[in-house]
């Protein structure tokens, strides 16, 4: 069993997200000592030791077994979705209501529904893959994310609502769907976009981020976010050393704009190093999608690359000043307990997937 478990284990893909993980808990060590016995840094280690039997979990299920009760699924994460909006379950924070607690535990429904979607998706369209490129197909798998959008978006929480676009989209291509029906369908979703802000269903605040970057104004957050990744130079002050960071000067440094602590601390070689192993973390999901034989096991993997993808490009863009002020955290360093089972429990699903992968060696 083991000489079989170092043979099909994908060594490369669990190596780097143990460095993730490395990184991630030094920059969160650092940018936490802010806080009093730096509390969502012991939070974070915390969530990490209740992630790694969910990432075994994931990882010794036959993955076709959340295939198998797909639709049982389905209707157990938008019941989720809704307990947030329960009395004496769900938790407000920030204005939006995105938490449900169960005694002394706390998880965001948005977050596990990022997988969830994904298991459910990859299923639908694998059960209905010979109208897949028909408009019935492209509007059935769109209808299918549809409620899990309108949910999160409502809390709210648009930035996360469109991961699911995202996924949608993603694991569509993967699959095969036409191009042109992609394309009709993102226009459709601009044409959206327009009555949702004209309506009123995207709030002020979330007006002002967009209208601000389209102004050329930086914004309170990208301004001192800016001026903390500038002062890190060439190699940084060290960990635990940034004096911005020390003196509260950038906005959610334990979560959103915590790359801003890794450059201002670690520097431009610092920076390119974290951005070069997700990279290569990336670069081996991929290769999983490439190379997978199963089509169920293939859009699990395009959904989880869709995800990781989206989730580092946008915040590396919005702590650096290219797209608007989101609410988008950096997978595995950004603080967020159950973001943090999610990750680990899609590295298990990853892992699963290529370890059943037959004669394929990369």
């Amino acid at each position: 069993m083991r000489t079989q478990l170092r043979r099909q284990l994908d060594w490369p893909l669990l190596i780097a997200t143990v460095l993730l993980l490395v990184v991630g808990l030094l920059a969160l060590w650092s940018a936490s000592s802010i806080q009093k016995d730096h509390a969502d840094f012991r939070s974070q280690v915390a969530g990490i030791a209740l992630g790694l039997p969910v990432l075994l979990l994931f990882f010794l299920v036959d993955p076709r077994v959340w295939g198998h009760y797909s639709k049982a699924i389905y209707v157990a994460m938008l019941a989720f979705l809704v307990l947030v909006w329960v009395p004496g379950l769900g938790r407000s924070g920030g204005g939006a209501e995105r938490w449900v607690t169960m005694g002394p535990v706390g998880l965001q429904p948005s977050e596990i529904a990022k997988l969830l979607v994904t298991l459910t998706l990859a299923d639908h369209l694998v059960r209905h893959g010979t109208r897949l490129k028909s408009l019935s197909g492209l509007l059935s798998s769109l209808l299918h994310i549809l409620p899990p959008f309108v949910l999160v978006a409502a809390q709210p929480s648009l930035s996360t609502s469109l991961v699911f676009l995202v996924i949608w989209a993603g694991v569509s291509i993967v699959a095969g769907q036409r191009l042109k029906y992609l394309v009709v369908m993102g226009i459709v979703g601009l044409v959206a976009f327009g009555i949702a802000w004209k309506s009123g269903f995207i709030r002020p605040y979330q007006k002002e981020r967009v209208v601000q970057y389209m102004s050329g104004d930086l914004g309170y957050h990208t301004e001192r976010s800016l001026t903390s990744v500038g002062s890190g130079r060439l190699v940084g002050e060290g960990i635990g050393r940034g004096p911005l960071k020390e003196a509260k000067y950038v906005p959610e440094a334990t979560t959103d704009f915590i790359f801003a602590v890794v450059a201002e601390e670690g520097g431009f070689v610092g920076s390119m190093l974290v951005i070069a192993l997700y990279g290569f973390f990336l670069w081996r999901i991929w290769l999983i999608v490439v190379y997978a034989q199963v089509e169920y096991f293939r859009l699990i993997a395009a959904g989880i690359f869709t995800v990781f993808s989206f989730h580092a490009l946008v915040n590396f863009f919005v702590v650096l000043g290219i797209f608007p002020v989101t609410g988008v955290p950096l997978p595995f360093i950004s603080f967020g307990r159950t973001a943090m089972l999610l990750s680990l429990a899609s590295v298990g699903l990853l892992l699963n997937i290529r370890g059943r992968e037959k004669h394929l060696v990369f």
